[in-house]
């Protein structure tokens, strides 16, 4: 079925090119749905992004009902070879990079969706990280709606065995929102996840707080 899927997508992209612009009720884009989809369709997702970059590439931009970008779609709906969701990350660099700052109708940013969706590979989440302190460095200090979502939280819930994604959140915190380590939970739970060492460059030793 995913060949058909494919076929479809070139022979659009090569009779009908303006379809990646046809927005449906809703405000999704044939780029959001693909993105929905792309756990079983991963080919087809990636042919739709690269078509849209090539033919709509203001797509990027494009908010649907709920207010999300496709870039949330891509960081949701990621599998583990990452690819697709690495490529919208970039074309949204590229094209709307104020969308590290757009927030949904939830009120997350596209880092929370990264760190609540990374995979074990670990480089998706990371970009997002470092485009947030690039475009958002508040990012670092919002909580969504005060549901302890807090980006340190979410990197301590959701880091995979290198962890190498958690320390760039903490040693982001540190700089750009101290004040969450002046939780004692958020700070036990650095130290178990090995992170101690960067709590103490912070000044958060064990007898910190």
């Amino acid at each position: 079925h995913e060949g058909a899927a494919l076929r479809v997508v070139e022979l659009t992209a090569h009779h009908y090119p303006a379809a990646f612009a046809d927005g449906k009720r809703g405000g999704s884009l044939p780029v959001h749905t693909a993105l929905q989809y792309q756990t079983q369709h991963e080919r087809v997702a990636s042919r739709v992004v690269e078509l849209t970059a090539q033919h709509y590439p203001t797509a990027f931009a494009q908010v649907m009902l709920d207010g999300s970008l496709p870039v949330h779609a891509a960081l949701q709906y990621q599998t583990q070879h990452e690819g697709v969701a690495s490529r919208v990350v970039e074309l949204t660099a590229q094209h709307h990079p104020a969308a590290f700052a757009h927030r949904i109708l939830d009120g997350s940013l596209p880092v929370h969706r990264a760190l609540q969706h990374q995979t074990q590979h670990e480089g998706v989440a990371l970009r997002v990280v470092e485009l947030t302190a690039q475009h958002h460095p508040a990012g670092f200090g919002l909580d969504v709606l005060g549901r302890k979502t807090l980006p340190l939280r979410l990197a301590l819930e959701n880091h995979t065995a290198g962890a190498i994604v958690l320390r760039r959140v903490v040693e982001l915190t540190v700089v750009h929102y101290p004040a969450a380590l002046n939780d004692a939970g958020l700070r036990a739970s650095a130290r178990e996840a090995g992170l101690g060492d960067a709590l103490e460059a912070a000044g958060w030793g064990e007898g910190a707080g």
